[in-house]
């Protein structure tokens, strides 16, 4: 092949790469949401290179790409490897001066070891096309290549993948039908073909230009990893304040911008309702994440957080760019849409098949019951109380995470191994421990569960069988009344119920209780949580005319609660261990004759 001949094949390889990559460029927070550009989203996180404290913007620096050739990116499920791969991706395709520069990107669960890089870039390309193998391996052969190796631990994935029937199965992009390369890399006509197993073990010829590999994983066997040494170990560790604030800023101006409508005048809809605008959706989303207790305890997982933020964001207005109730401070309700999310991302990555969403629902229901027998307290749990099945299948949805510890150390790398699993948040062992309680038929069975507990995990259970409406609920409820009089948290419990009607029955049903109670003592009012249930609580039994003897509250949040708080028939309404002033006494009295009915005393 002439000189020019093979300059012209070298420019369309690359151009057709970053035609496909143009298309690729997407990420979907949200399963059922759109795609949303990356360039429009990706924020710059942290990161720590060997020890050292960085930021994701250092390892494009020409100093660092000059020194590291292999990088091996690790973090958690949800850190941002496969993002940060697509803005690798994209910043390669809308850079013009690169012309000599190939990326490939390589989706880890399609390959196997014995892939040749060459066959893997020519499957990418659309069908039709004039290359072949052996230009493609040319081509990587004299100039400089970037190989971008995405998600290493999905390359068992894509060999042993349980819910794949791998007989069949054609996505993994193997070399049956053509020269398998032996162990130096030779095929049958003698040259050298890159494979998979080369870039990993780097075993590469010096008669290559210069190919650098990037390596996506999430943690990795220090001890028997299969990206080998050496390598710049590279470890995402999430957003600063101001990094998430900037993310929080692009979804907003996203959502707000996306609006399908907007009225003749920006600021009002018909009926006077407010629209919002990007810094005005920016400021409720921001505000909703800092007064719910459930988003902070998600704050330390990018992933989830991030999910909780494209909810809110996409949630808080309407097509027409109103604003609406938003009913994201239940427990139950977040915690089943971050799981559903995680679970649609794993079925979107591999071959959907009628039986998925059957067996995920058989297999958290399997992790319940591993929860609820082995103690709430304890997420820890070696890996013989689970199957290697179902290990891998919740490590890859996100519902476990392994355990690392340290062994020893090897030059500037602490050097780990795995040593169990856990669940990736205490709040899925308790969620799907409520889950598989609901299959529970003795109601004595449930009672030894919760006898005597009140300990923060077992008070969460509580709540998510009222949100999953566990049918031995009301003798739960009952429990909570009679043996501890836990009435905050039977309150709670009413809040998480998902349905208004339910709601209301359930109230009903304990209504001689709640009247016959002498003082219900309302407490922990400076959780926004606990202000919404006894908000809605005290609108229930308004709703079912209960009246209620005596309520006494302790908390100064109780004077802003009172603003939006309809109070239904009470005897006797008592404040105490409150600093009131005058003025701040006539505010509950204003707010207090607002009710229909007013309280006998107020004290």
């Amino acid at each position: 092949m002439c000189c020019f001949g093979y300059q012209k094949l070298e420019l369309l390889l690359i151009r057709l790469l970053r035609e496909l990559y143009e298309k690729e460029c997407f990420i979907k927070p949200l399963p059922w949401d759109e795609p949303l550009p990356i360039s429009s989203f990706y924020t710059p996180c942290n990161c720590r290179i060997g020890q050292r404290r960085a930021k994701t913007g250092e390892l494009f620096s020409p100093a660092f790409q000059f020194d590291h050739s292999r990088v091996l990116i690790i973090a958690d499920l949800g850190y941002g490897k496969t993002t940060f791969t697509k803005h690798v991706v994209n910043r390669w395709r809308a850079k013009g001066d690169e012309q000599n520069v190939i990326l490939i990107n390589v989706l880890m669960k399609e390959v196997n070891e014995d892939t040749r890089l060459s066959e893997y870039a020519l499957h990418m390309l659309a069908s039709g096309t004039t290359f072949t193998a052996a230009e493609i391996e040319k081509i990587i052969r004299n100039n400089v290549c970037h190989v971008l190796l995405d998600g290493l631990d999905e390359l068992s994935m894509s060999m042993f993948d349980p819910l794949k029937n791998n007989d069949t199965d054609e996505s993994v992009i193997n070399n049956n039908k053509c020269a398998k390369p032996d162990d130096r890399g030779e095929s049958e006509n003698g040259t050298f073909e890159l494979t998979i197993s080369h870039l990993l073990s780097g075993s590469i010829p010096h008669s290559y230009k210069k190919v650098n590999v990037w390596v996506t994983s999430r943690e990795v066997d220090d001890t028997n990893s299969r990206f080998k040494l050496p390598y710049a170990k590279v470890t995402l560790t999430g957003f600063s304040d101001s990094q998430l604030y900037e993310y929080i800023t692009k979804v907003c101006k996203h959502y707000s911008g996306s609006l399908e409508t907007e009225p003749a005048d920006p600021t009002l809809a018909e009926g006077g309702e407010k629209h919002l605008n990007a810094e005005e959706l920016t400021k409720q989303v921001r505000d909703t994440l800092e007064y719910n207790e459930i988003s902070k305890e998600f704050a330390a997982t990018p992933l989830l957080l991030i999910m909780i933020i494209h909810i809110l964001a996409s949630k808080i207005v309407d097509p027409e760019g109103r604003m609406k109730a938003v009913e994201l401070y239940k427990l139950t309700t977040i915690v089943h849409m971050v799981i559903t999310c995680l679970e649609s991302h794993y079925t979107q990555k591999i071959d959907v098949r009628e039986n998925v969403p059957r067996q995920l629902k058989s297999l958290e229901k399997r992790l319940g019951k591993l929860a609820l027998r082995r103690g709430l307290e304890d997420t820890f749990f070696g890996t013989n109380y689970i199957s290697k099945e179902d290990k891998d299948i919740a490590l890859a949805v996100g519902l476990l995470r392994l355990t690392k510890e340290v062994t020893g150390n090897s030059g500037n790398l602490a050097v780990s191994c795995f040593s169990g699993v856990r669940f990736y948040h205490q709040y899925f062992q308790e969620y799907l421990a409520a889950k598989y309680a609901t299959f529970i038929d003795e109601e004595m069975s449930l009672e030894k569960i919760v006898k005597n507990r009140k300990d923060d995990q077992t008070i969460r259970l509580f709540q998510f069988m009222a949100g999953s409406y566990h049918k031995h609920l009301l003798c739960v409820l009952e429990t909570l009344l009679t043996t501890h009089g836990m009435w905050n948290l039977f309150i709670d419990c009413i809040y998480e119920i998902d349905s208004t009607e339910r709601q209301k029955e359930t109230v009903r049903h304990f209504k001689v209780k709640i009247e016959g109670n002498s003082h219900l003592n309302v407490r922990y009012l400076d959780k926004r949580y606990h202000q919404e249930a006894v908000s809605t609580f005290f609108a229930l039994c308004k709703l079912e005319e209960i009246k209620i003897p005596d309520v006494i509250f302790r908390d100064n949040q109780v004077i802003t609660l009172l603003e939006k708080l309809t109070l239904p028939d009470i005897d006797q309404l008592q404040f105490y261990q409150m600093t009131i002033t005058e003025d701040t006494f006539v505010k509950i009295i204003e707010h207090t004759l607002r009710n229909d009915k007013l309280p006998k005393n107020i004290q």
